[in-house]
């Protein structure tokens, strides 16, 4: 990025689909960009990276965030096991430090019980976007997160973040319950090429980037053909074998 001046990126799961000209969303799109220096799937407190933007000065501080983080006098040696950490985890902690208590929740509003968020200072039940042990450290060893963070997603209260629309980081998970779910699948069409997802409202977005993760990544090739043969049509279910116009 240094060498060839880039002052920001985009990066996607190898999983992942997206409708959009990347260059061209980012520069229609720069004034609501402009708000933040990190784009990814943020729904408090859980952080996602399917989709990323962001710029050289960001990156260059989440990595030196990171290392620092990372160190066992604060990524305490009993919090390292299974998928810990990861950079979504990693990616957490950073956002609770730049955003500070109390910490925001509206990303679990229609969660299950069990996945909720504790005393506002941090303290998830079964989650560990913010493990309260690790976000003490950090503020012992006065450690910094110096740039914010904004959704790709869907915001609080169904807000679509950018004019080009959203994008999606699991099709069977609806947290907000804001989606028009049918067998735990979202509800999915193509418009000229260019997918949209249905809201419980009745209302489809526009949706530029999604995830077709675990058994879904045998119906990728379905989507790309409905993609670049400019496709109107409503799915019948999430893989799209069958779609009416």
């Amino acid at each position: 990025m240094r060498r060839t001046g880039t002052q920001r990126i985009f990066t996607m799961d190898s999983d992942a689909i997206i409708t959009a000209n990347i260059s061209e969303l980012a520069a229609s799109d720069a004034p609501a960009m402009a708000r933040a220096d990190i784009w990814l799937v943020y729904a408090p407190p859980r952080t996602a990276m399917p989709f990323v933007f962001i710029t050289l000065a960001a990156l260059e501080d989440v990595t030196a965030f990171w290392t620092r983080m990372l160190q066992p006098d604060v990524w305490l040696p009993k919090h390292v096991g299974g998928t810990k950490p990861n950079d979504m985890i990693a990616m957490g902690h950073y956002v609770h430090t730049n955003v500070g208590p109390p910490y925001p929740c509206w990303g679990l509003s229609g969660a299950q019980p069990k996945l909720r968020c504790g005393d506002g200072n941090g303290s998830y039940t079964t989650l560990d976007y913010g493990i309260p042990d690790i976000l003490h450290a950090i503020r012992r060893v006065g450690l910094t997160a110096n740039f914010r963070t904004e959704t790709l997603g869907l915001g609080a209260g169904g807000r679509v973040p950018l004019d080009a629309g959203i994008v999606d980081g699991n099709y069977r998970d609806d947290a907000l319950q804001m989606f028009a779910m049918v067998n735990q699948q979202k509800q999915i069409r193509f418009v000229n090429g260019s997918a949209q997802l249905l809201l419980r409202s009745g209302k489809w977005v526009p949706t530029w980037g999604y995830v077709m993760e675990d058994k879904a990544e045998r119906c990728a090739g379905i989507h790309v053909r409905r993609i670049s043969s400019r496709a109107s049509c409503r799915c019948e279910n999430w893989c799209c074998r069958r779609c009416q116009p």
